[in-house]
């Protein structure tokens, strides 16, 4: 299965900042990519199997890494 995670009205970015998609299995999180975002938009695509997570989370951090 994929997901494509596609937002828009997001707060503006600064520096090194991105925004960060995490996959969930309970509270347990996994890194499923970055962004940045060009006008308040951007996108993600992920690929995984449909069983392995229950819900989706996006933060913003302070560079890439997370």
């Amino acid at each position: 299965m994929c997901f494509i995670v596609q937002a828009e009205k997001l707060p503006e970015l600064k520096n090194e900042e991105v925004f960060q998609v995490w996959l969930l299995k309970g509270d347990q999180p996994v890194n499923s990519g970055t962004f940045v975002t060009k006008d308040g938009k951007g996108a993600l695509y992920y690929t995984f199997s449909a069983d392995e997570f229950d819900s989706i989370a996006i933060t913003q951090e302070t560079d890439a890494h997370g």
